[in-house]
């Protein structure tokens, strides 16, 4: 089993784009002690979205596939991001319903 079938994934379509990004529905236990501890909210961010994309299909400029790390993120145009944000929080929302019923 790979460490990445122990996370649900949800797969998020950025609008006008052919960009598919897997979204990890949480962080791992290190992942959130990490962000708990940061106190910069754009590094937080950045942090967050990088350790929520499982996989995506962006390239850099050489044609080889982009990780998804704080600095890529930073550089992306907001189409990008938003999308992605709101996935990660309508989940989280979610999951916050589920555990008070």
């Amino acid at each position: 089993m790979k460490i990445s079938d122990l996370f649900k994934t949800i797969e998020v379509k950025i609008p006008d784009t052919d960009i598919v990004i897997k979204v990890k529905e949480e962080m791992s236990w290190f992942e959130q002690i990490k962000y708990a501890g940061m106190d910069d909210s754009v590094e937080r961010g950045k942090f967050l979205l990088a350790c929520l994309i499982e996989e995506w299909n962006l390239e850099g400029e050489d044609g080889k596939k982009l990780l998804p790390t704080a600095e890529i993120i930073g550089r992306l145009p907001a189409n990008i991001v938003l999308p992605i944000m709101e996935a990660a929080s309508k989940k989280t929302e979610e999951k916050d319903v589920k555990k008070k019923t």
